[in-house]
């Protein structure tokens, strides 16, 4: 049993140095995934009128060197569904394997979403980066009250 559980942590901090050590060009183009889970509690008026919040957490891909690669992202926002309208707003915070952290704001009306970068921490201190996310996927609610869903992500970052 010892021996698993020492086998088992090795095989982790060899697995987690791996991606220690982040480097990120000074500035670029980013284009990829960022899938989110979490509870999504909701109050429904009607089949046009609803509104709720959401606490998420994911992966964000994109390629090596490039800003969000292999990053997780945690957002707190508020959606509604109005007139058949649907709007969200709110915040995110990602974080890097190095703990370097970047503080944003996101909307999305309908399906045009727009990611802006507020502040960072570490290399990502001072630096600005936006651009467009659109909704790729919603999957099936695994428990009730949940949500699973993709989005594309491309922008433009340029560090200090």
């Amino acid at each position: 049993m010892k021996n698993r559980i020492l086998a088992v942590s090795i095989a982790t901090l060899v697995t987690s140095s791996a991606f220690a050590g982040v480097e990120v060009a000074n500035k670029g183009n980013y284009e990829g995934m960022l899938c989110v889970a979490g509870p999504l509690p909701a109050v429904v008026q009607s089949d046009t009128e609803m509104g709720g919040s959401f606490d998420l957490i994911g992966p964000m891909v994109t390629k090596p060197g490039t800003l969000y690669h292999a990053a997780n992202i945690h957002c707190l926002g508020a959606w509604s569904v109005v007139g058949g309208n649907y709007n969200e707003n709110g915040h995110c915070q990602v974080v890097d394997a190095d703990g370097d952290k970047i503080f944003g704001k996101f909307s999305r009306v309908n399906a045009d979403g727009r990611w802006e970068v507020i502040s960072g921490t570490g290399k990502y201190a001072g630096m600005t980066s936006s651009g467009p996310y659109t909704p790729v996927a919603q999957f099936p609610q695994p428990v009730p009250g949940t949500l699973q869903h993709c989005n594309k992500i491309t922008g433009t970052w340029k560090l200090r």
